[in-house]
């Protein structure tokens, strides 16, 4: 993870009305236990789109939209997905 949370006063959310969402992606070694499983099965998951950084709005305009199956990548490198 990355470490303990920054503590946010209640009062702000009920003030503001705001829906908080948070996402536990694991540890950097569950990352690399992943990435070796996925060059080990030789596993290809489904991409959706790949948007380039200027089109992060875009993306997550598709993610809000959930009319998407599979995946969708920021390609923030020069190289080509493969």
């Amino acid at each position: 993870g990355f470490g303990q949370a920054p503590a946010l006063p209640v009062e702000a959310e009920l003030i503001k009305n705001i829906t908080l969402r948070g996402l536990t992606v694991g540890s950097i070694n569950t990352l690399r236990e992943l990435s070796r499983a996925v060059e080990r099965h030789a596993l290809n998951p489904v991409i959706s789109k790949v948007y380039g950084l200027g089109e992060a709005a875009e993306a997550m305009a598709l993610m809000e939209s959930q009319q998407h199956i599979g995946k969708i990548a920021i390609q923030i490198a020069d190289e080509a997905l493969s």
